[in-house]
């Protein structure tokens, strides 16, 4: 007759070998799934014209710029794993119009505009100018929304740009009603 601790030690011993070979094969299928997304949704040359655009939202200072903490490179991941298909065709149509329409500004791709033509070509879209219609400068605003998040979640913009404070402005304790006229007043913060 065998004992109920020797039947326990069994069956977890079955279930968990069972358990392991599951997560094991689940493992691997993630992995291939991960090595498969690694592509990139887009091309080396949108890639490129999408660095000069980080570059230019965010140039390097004194602190690491946009393109030095691979924003474009986020976005790209960004772009493929989160958002629709519209967002990523419309995004890859406005790079690919940014590098066609370069050669107005002085250059046959974006790339190769000095910086000063670059940032007049992006504030040409972001005005909706010349080649440039309303619907471009809604992309823009998206590709402007995911470099600024890329960089300052980043390690380089949130540790060396950003200023952390555990409690902003400091912790004032108890202040009498009469110095602030009301209970849970916000005024003094905006």
């Amino acid at each position: 007759m065998i004992n109920r601790r020797h039947l326990l030690e069994l069956l977890i011993s079955v279930s968990g070998a069972g358990t392991a070979a599951i997560l094991l094969s689940s493992c691997s299928d993630n992995r291939n799934e991960v090595m498969a997304d690694t592509t990139s949704l887009f091309t080396r040359d949108q890639l490129e014209t999408l660095r000069h655009i980080c570059m230019q939202t965010i140039p390097a200072t004194d602190t690491p710029g946009a393109a030095d903490v691979n924003c474009h490179q986020f976005i790209d991941r960004q772009l493929k794993i989160v958002f629709t298909e519209l967002d990523q065709q419309s995004s890859m149509i406005l790079l690919d119009k940014i590098r066609s329409v370069s050669d107005l500004y002085g250059a046959a791709v974006f790339e190769r505009l000095h910086p000063d033509k670059q940032l007049l070509l992006l504030e040409d879209l972001e005005a909706s100018k010349g080649p440039f219609v309303a619907s471009d400068v809604v992309v823009f605003k998206l590709l402007k929304g995911l470099i600024v998040f890329g960089y300052y979640t980043s390690e380089q913009g949130a540790t060396k740009e950003l200023n952390y404070l555990a409690t902003p402005d400091g912790f004032k304790g108890s202040v009498p009603l009469a110095q602030v006229n009301r209970a849970y007043s916000s005024k003094a913060y905006y």
